[in-house]
């Protein structure tokens, strides 16, 4: 999978409550983050207090877009199960 296609699928699954390559705050609550750092990309959720957790990190750029597509469906999938 590469940037275009997750951008596709994020735009037509209406998928929320991410952050896209974009190093958020601790204090920033239940998101996916997906970042790179030097020359790995890194995917992690921020729980409900803010916290990080389940911190991946990968050296393939498309696995690390795959991870993040499934944990940012997921995470829709239970937010929706909240409301």
């Amino acid at each position: 999978m590469n940037r275009e296609q997750t951008v596709a699928i994020i735009k037509n699954e209406q998928l929320g409550y991410y952050s896209w390559f974009d190093d958020i705050s601790a204090t920033s609550a239940n998101k996916i983050v997906i970042l790179q750092k030097n020359d790995q990309w890194v995917v992690y959720s921020t729980g409900e207090r803010g916290g990080i957790e389940g911190i991946q990190s990968f050296y393939s750029e498309d696995i690390a877009l795959d991870s993040f597509i499934r944990r940012l469906r997921a995470m829709n999938r239970f937010m929706a199960r909240c409301r």
